[in-house]
Formats: C-alpha cells, sequence, structure tokens
C-alpha cells in the first residue's frame, strides 16, 4: 500500500516515491499517480535567482513555482507583501501543475524550507492532503546520491482542483486585532527586525503587542534537516505553555508557515496562519506596535535574537557587521555598499524627482540606532517613471555621504517603497544655520524610553524639510543599516538645508555618532543634475 506524507519527507522516502511508473519491480511504496515535485527556490532581494537556479539544475520531474507570482495574490499597498491568492486561480494553478486527488505533492527550496512550507500550506488550504516538504531540501537530496537534471519532464495537466472548504485556517487583521489580548501569537523573524532595531523590507519596524518570538530558523538541525518532533513538540509547548489558540505571523506570512509546519509535524495541529502578517498590520497606522527585547526562548530552543549591532568599534562596530549573522554577510562583501564619497558625477540632463508630500499624521520613534519619524499614508515621490510611498525617515550625525570629501552636521534619509518592495532613499544634508521648523516638530515628540513611539497630535509637511532647489545626485547603492541589502536607488539633494547648533545638539545628546563610514564607489555611475 502507498504510503502519503503530509509534513515532511526525507530524500531517501522521495528516491522510493520517483521508481518510475512501470518499473519491472515496483515498490509497494510506489503511489498510484506520478508524485508532483515543486521547486520553491527563492530570495527576497533577487526574486528571479529561484527560477534561474532552477534552470542550471533541479530534482528529476520538479517544476518551478515563484514566490511572487504563483505563491501569492495581487498586492494593493495594504494586504502585505505576500497576500494569499484567490482560491480560484490557486485551484486552477494546481490543476495545471498536475495536482488532483490522491497526488502526492512534494515542495522543496535551498533555503532551509521556507518557501517550501508556503506551498505546503497554500496547497493544504486549498484541501489537499498529500503534501509534504522534503526535509533538508536540495541539499539533503544530493547528499543522499540523488542527482540533478535540466531537462523539463513535467507532469500532465489536469483539471482545475475541485473546490473544497479551506482545510487550514487562518485569521485576518481585524480578527487578530479584536481577540490579540485571547491569542498567543508566535512570530517568525529575525530577533533583530522582532525588536525594532532594523527594517529592511517593510514600512514600520516592530511587533505585533504581545507576540512572543520563534525565528523559523530554529526549527532546523545543523545540517538543515528538521530536529526530531519530539524536540520541536517540547519546544513549542514551552513558548505557547499549552495555549491552545495559537497564531503564526512574519513579514508576509511566508516563513510563519514554516513554524506551522514544524507545530503540525510535532503532533500540535490545528494553529492558524495571519498571512498579512507584519507588513499588512503596519501598512495601517492605527494598529498597535510594540518595539523592545523579544521574549526569550526557552533553554534549547534555539537562539532567534540576532546579534547587537552598533556604531562603534570592536565585534560589533561597522567594520565587524557583515561577520554578525549570515544575513549581514552584504555589510561585507557587497560591492554596490552605500554610503559613498559623491565624487566625479556625469553632469546630465536628470529628470526631476516629483515629490506628492502632503500633511500627514506621524508617530516619533527612538529605536537604538536614531531618532525614526514613521509616518502616515499619501506622501510619495515619483522618479524615473516609478513611484515610490514615503514609509519612514530618520537622521544621522554627522552625514554619511560625502560630497567631494566634504561631510555634512547631518543628514535625513527619507525612505520610500514602491509596490514591489524596491527602495528609493531621498538624503537631504543638514549644515548648521538658523532653525528648521519640521526639525522642531519631530525634536517636541521625541520619546522619553527607547522603543517607546509617540504620537503627534498635529500633523507634519514634509515639503518644509527639503531644499527650494532639487537638483541632485544619484546611483545604485544599499542600505547603510544591517543587513546592507543592495539594489537600493540614491538621490542625494546636492543644496543642504539649514538647521540650528540647538537643534543639533538635541541630536547629539542622543547619539553623538551615528554613521557608517564611507565605502568604496567601485567604480558606479554616479549622476548629477546639470
Amino acid at each position: 500500500m502507498a504510503m502519503n506524507f503530509d509534513t515532511l519527507v526525507t530524500a531517501q522516502e522521495l528516491r522510493t516515491l520517483l521508481i518510475p511508473h512501470g518499473s519491472a519491480h515496483p515498490t509497494p511504496d510506489q503511489p498510484p499517480h506520478r508524485p508532483v515535485l515543486l521547486d520553491c527556490g527563492f530570495d527576497l532581494a533577487q526574486p528571479q535567482a529561484g527560477a534561474q537556479a532552477h534552470a542550471h539544475g533541479h530534482l528529476p520531474g520538479a517544476r518551478y513555482v515563484h514566490l511572487d507570482t504563483d505563491l501569492s495574490g495581487t498586492k494593493t499597498g495594504r494586504n502585505g507583501r505576500h497576500p494569499l491568492p484567490d482560491r480560484g486561480t490557486m485551484a486552477a494553478a494546481a490543476g495545471a501543475w498536475g495536482i488532483g486527488p490522491g497526488v502526492q505533492v512534494i515542495a522543496y527550496d535551498n533555503q532551509g524550507g521556507p518557501y517550501a512550507a508556503r506551498a505546503w500550506w497554500l496547497l493544504r488550504w486549498l484541501g489537499h492532503d498529500h503534501v509534504a516538504v522534503l526535509d533538508g531540501g536540495q541539499a539533503a537530496w544530493l547528499a543522499s546520491g540523488g542527482a540533478l537534471t535540466t531537462a523539463a519532464d513535467l507532469p500532465a495537466a489536469r483539471a482545475p482542483y475541485p473546490e473544497a472548504p479551506p482545510a487550514m485556517p487562518s485569521i485576518d487583521a481585524d480578527g487578530l486585532l479584536a481577540a490579540l489580548s485571547q491569542l498567543c501569537v508566535l512570530d517568525a523573524r529575525p530577533g533583530e527586525r522582532f525588536r525594532g532595531e532594523v527594517e529592511p523590507l517593510d514600512a514600520v519596524a516592530g511587533h505585533i503587542p504581545g507576540a512572543t518570538l520563534r525565528f523559523f530558523k530554529d526549527n532546523l538541525q545543523a545540517d538543515g534537516r528538521f530536529k526530531p518532533a519530539a524536540d520541536l513538540r517540547a519546544e513549542f509547548n514551552a513558548l505557547t505553555a499549552g495555549h491552545g489558540n495559537v497564531v503564526h505571523q512574519c513579514g508576509s506570512g511566508v516563513t510563519a508557515c514554516h513554524n506551522l509546519l514544524a507545530m503540525t509535524h510535532a503532533g500540535l495541529p490545528g494553529s492558524r496562519l495571519y498571512p498579512g502578517s507584519w507588513s499588512e498590520w503596519c501598512s495601517e497606522p492605527a494598529r498597535p506596535v510594540a518595539r523592545g527585547a523579544a521574549v526569550a526562548p526557552p533553554k534549547g530552543a534555539g537562539k532567534g535574537e540576532l546579534p547587537h549591532w552598533s556604531y562603534e568599534g570592536g565585534q560589533a562596530g561597522p567594520e565587524s557587521w557583515g561577520r554578525l549573522q549570515a544575513e549581514f554577510s552584504k555589510c561585507s562583501v557587497g560591492t554596490r555598499q552605500s554610503p559613498i564619497d559623491i565624487r566625479d558625477g556625469i553632469k546630465v540632463q536628470l529628470d526631476p524627482v516629483l515629490f506628492d508630500y502632503r500633511p500627514s499624521s506621524f508617530r516619533v520613534v527612538d529605536n537604538g540606532h536614531t531618532v525614526q519619524v514613521n509616518v502616515g499614508t499619501g506622501n510619495s515621490i515619483e522618479v524615473l517613471g516609478r513611484r515610490y510611498e514615503l514609509v519612514q525617515f530618520h537622521f544621522h550625525r554627522p552625514s554619511e555621504e560625502r560630497i567631494n570629501g566634504r561631510q555634512f552636521d547631518m543628514v535625513v534619509h527619507m525612505v520610500h517603497k514602491d509596490l514591489d518592495g524596491r527602495l528609493a532613499v531621498v538624503a537631504v544634508l543638514l549644515e548648521r544655520g538658523g532653525a528648521q521648523p519640521v526639525l522642531q516638530q519631530v525634536w517636541n515628540n521625541l520619546p522619553l524610553e527607547k522603543g517607546e513611539e509617540v504620537p503627534a497630535k498635529t500633523p507634519l509637511d514634509l515639503n518644509a524639510l527639503l531644499p527650494s532647489e532639487r537638483s541632485y545626485y544619484t546611483y545604485m547603492g544599499s542600505l547603510t543599516t544591517p543587513p546592507c541589502s543592495e539594489g537600493v536607488l540614491w538621490m542625494v539633494m546636492k543644496n543642504p538645508v539649514p538647521v540650528s547648533a540647538d537643534q543639533i545638539g538635541i541630536f547629539a545628546r542622543l547619539y553623538p555618532m551615528n554613521a557608517r563610514p564611507v565605502q568604496s564607489a567601485a567604480g558606479r555611475l554616479i549622476k548629477e543634475s546639470n
């Protein structure tokens, strides 16, 4: 009788499943239908990397499915970075992939399982029982003696998957907010994002109030395979204290599926997914935000907290950022890092940056590295034919960027993001002069404690923070704080804005120096407005 797998499958078990149908020596474990293999490999920083890796080699018979286009729905800017697809669309896709009732599906990736777990959850949600994740992913397959192929040998398409009630429960933002005090919320993101010390992807840093940290990689052993079910059960029981109302979330509803898979494999089924997760939650300024230390995991539960980083020298300083955590590696090995000393720009007729800033609500937070201002919706820029919405701005002293070697008293970085998650930062240099009204309005709302967020009573008009003459330099760079992600469009205003000595002094009392050292320009093209 054929075995069915509904959580994890080992590489050796998969090899048995893949014995060709019609073999002279079939085994009792061979399924009645050809298994469907889904290669879910993905890289948030390079969305096409997974498809490219698949083209260079994949498990025999595997089909590539893309997180953004196959495993997510349409983004509105308010429903998270990876919203659930429409059930009808998902049913049609499953059928096109060769999936029907009774067909065993195996999902895999080479990133520890989060993207495969997303496919697992979606197919279970659709009503399909026989779906499992390859434990250890592609690396385990190769270690077992399996080979990769570039051939496209795919199962035949079927009709759309039959309609069935959702087999995996979920909860939306309103339901979560209404019942927050009665729920046990587990956050699958790294500790540094949970605490709100860094936020490379979403509009606001922090976490849902009352949530507990469970970094998804804590489900894995050193070899990339899941921990034994008994160990996972003990760890999750310690985190949830037997709470029967568990909700999983992360940044966009992907790595949360890894925790949900781990609990199900550990014999703890029934928890819910919040699909919109942090990216949806923080898109609405009225929803509460918490920051600060995560709840410590129990002994033996792993180390979800990321190492702390700082601007001071030593083991946590800028020279060491890339060694603190694998996710920070770009800080050391990236070739398009920021800030830079802007020199030898090519003078061209640059399109103007079209600012569409309006009086908006705002909240001020001291995140432990700078003063950050989270703004309400409705502020955006348009540049090179693309529209980016302002999500936050923050300050550095002295300026991180230099112009022909000159460093300024301060700089404000205005961080914008488009619907595809691409970042564009406008840098406004600040130099000693007269008082700056927007800066003063921010200082008037400084929180008394780090991690505390203060909502302002009066709106902020950011037009008053921009120079009157808006020529600029532009280049491609990175975030200037860990994880130093690249692919950021920078626009540095050429003309500084005056701020008073007292205003500089207020920030200096909090952060005497919070500027990353200048990075190598590495031959990058820098354009400059005529």
